[in-house]
């Protein structure tokens, strides 16, 4: 039988999660704006509340276990011990089994009382049809822990785009036959929609996972249920709290700045439309390409993992320095890209704004762009953190970064001048501080030297030409249709940058061979995925 490599290749594995990525994105974007136009703002206001308990539940009940999964798994392959690493799965199956089912349990049984606590009764039906969701997912978790364990992203990959699909059929299908009840049974619709997705995804990982059922599954290990347990919440109750650390500090932001904007003068209509420009336009489009650095970010830990289990530190600080070099050529140039053409995104994208609404959400993402570079370097290297074993690292630096954020974004907001800028300001800050205190970690735990020329000044002087061409070319064509003028100025400004950072010599053809280490094959006899 065919035998694979267990260190696989970081790069490969994040390029196949950041495609599936950026599908997922751009089909979630779609479905957003057909929805909206479906169940309209009530609909969307019970969709919306309904979606953020889910999240928030999610995270209680997954947390960190999926990366916890990944490291152990990646740790028993390492280590020529497939036995194990399954076992480790099936224990983690079990546990998120558990505790998804009582979570969805409850979150059905409380779904009344939730609902009139956010002050919106009319979402109850919403939670309950959500709910089975919550153990469907949580399944899902421990099977992407597995796969991206053994280095292989394609399961997860293949699954989100299914989950994506169905979501966009069934959901669409079910609010627009539902919607004549009323708007909130055009959410349950779409709710229904999403918890069909996650049927989907989740069927969608068992079928590669029984496609081939590895000889190694029917062997018996001598890794009793509580010693792996033991070690699984050990290691995924750091990152679970650090994976609850944004949405709640996301939700305390919230609150801050509508009541302080009220406090500083301003009437209930103009404070909701700032938050809402914020939230609502702006913030969006800085998480978008963080689907890039979370896909490096998941392929980084298994791979850091195999290589510090056998011991080859060469191959770990090559690995290590390249995920350094990664986060900085993408993230320097967005942030740029971004930067330079703030107004025509915007522009392309809600066109329906009013040139005032499009200046100043403009203006607010023009601040919020270098927090795009801030969020790849700190998603990064925080998947570096916890593939080397420093798993509470990422999450102190976390929480103190959003400390900053809301003691910074508070006292800015009350600045006139500021006003929502300053929430925009303390983001960017969150992230510039996380990013820090993960960089220095890494120098400091890999005792590597830092690449400031391949990492910082090439990319920015590559950017730098890169924004010129765009912003000439769009200037240029500015007699073409505004959506087919920016593309052509976006393309013309990736190609410039490539060439920049390949004559530069800050991205060679050796890098890319740089995730590969020795291989590690398993047992004679033992098929591995």
């Amino acid at each position: 039988m065919k035998k694979k490599s267990v260190s696989g290749s970081l790069i490969k594995g994040a390029a196949v999660l950041g495609i599936a990525g950026i599908l997922c994105r751009m089909l979630g974007l779609v479905y957003r704006v057909f929805l909206s136009n479906i169940i309209g703002t009530g609909g969307m206001g019970n969709y919306q509340l309904a979606h953020t308990v889910f999240v928030i539940v999610l995270t209680v009940a997954t947390g960190g276990v999926p990366v916890a999964i990944s490291r152990l798994v990646a740790a028993r392959m390492a280590k020529r011990d497939p036995v194990g690493a399954h076992a480790y799965f099936m224990i983690s199956l079990k546990f998120l089994a558990c505790i998804g089912f009582c979570c969805s349990l409850l979150l059905f049984l409380l779904s009344a009382p939730i609902s009139r606590f956010m002050g919106l009764e009319s979402a109850e039906r919403t939670l309950k049809v959500v709910s089975p969701a919550i153990f469907l997912v949580a399944i899902e978790s421990a099977y992407r822990g597995y796969y991206q364990g053994m280095q292989n992203m394609t399961p997860t990959a293949a699954s989100q785009l299914v989950e994506q699909a169905t979501r966009i059929i069934f959901g669409l299908c079910f609010a627009g036959l539902l919607v004549h009840k009323g708007d909130e049974y055009g959410a349950v619709g779409a709710m229904i929609g999403l918890s069909l997705s996650e049927a989907a995804g989740c069927l969608t990982l068992l079928v590669f996972k029984r496609k081939r059922p590895p000889a190694y599954e029917r062997r018996e290990c001598p890794l009793s249920f509580r010693t792996g347990l033991e070690k699984l919440l050990t290691m995924s109750l750091p990152m679970t709290v650090g994976s609850a650390v944004l949405p709640i500090v996301n939700s305390i932001d919230s609150a801050i700045i509508m009541t302080i904007l009220l406090d500083i003068g301003y009437d209930a209509a103009n404070a909701a439309s700032l938050f809402g420009l914020y939230m609502g336009f702006v913030t969006p489009l800085i998480s978008m390409p963080a689907v890039l650095s979370t896909a490096v970010s998941m392929a980084v830990v298994p791979a850091l993992t195999t290589a510090r289990v056998n011991d080859r530190r060469d191959t770990e600080k090559k690995q290590i320095v390249l995920s350094l070099k990664i986060s900085t050529l993408m993230g320097i140039p967005i942030a740029a890209g971004m930067y330079a053409l703030a107004l025509p995104i915007l522009k392309m994208l809600y066109g329906t704004l009013t040139p005032v609404e499009l200046d100043t959400a403009a203006e607010l993402l023009r601040i919020v762009a270098p927090g795009v570079l801030f969020l790849a370097v700190s998603q990064i290297l925080g998947g570096v953190l916890q593939g080397m074993g420093k798993i509470s690292l990422p999450v102190i630096n976390l929480l103190m970064g959003a400390v900053v954020k809301i003691v910074m974004g508070a006292s800015l907001i009350r600045t006139p001048e500021l006003n929502i800028k300053g929430a925009a300001i303390g983001t960017v800050v969150c992230y510039m501080v996380t990013a820090v205190l993960n960089t220095f970690a890494v120098i400091k735990c890999a005792e590597i030297k830092f690449p400031f020329w391949d990492c910082i000044f090439k990319p920015l002087l590559a950017s730098a030409v890169m924004a010129s061409a765009a912003l000439f070319i769009h200037s240029s064509t500015d007699m073409l249709p505004h959506t087919l003028s920016l593309i052509l100025s976006i393309v013309a400004g990736v190609i410039v940058y490539g060439a920049v950072i390949l004559l530069t010599g800050a991205w060679k053809v050796e890098d890319m061979k740089k995730f590969t280490g020795k291989k590690t094959r398993c047992p004679p006899n033992v098929w591995v995925r």
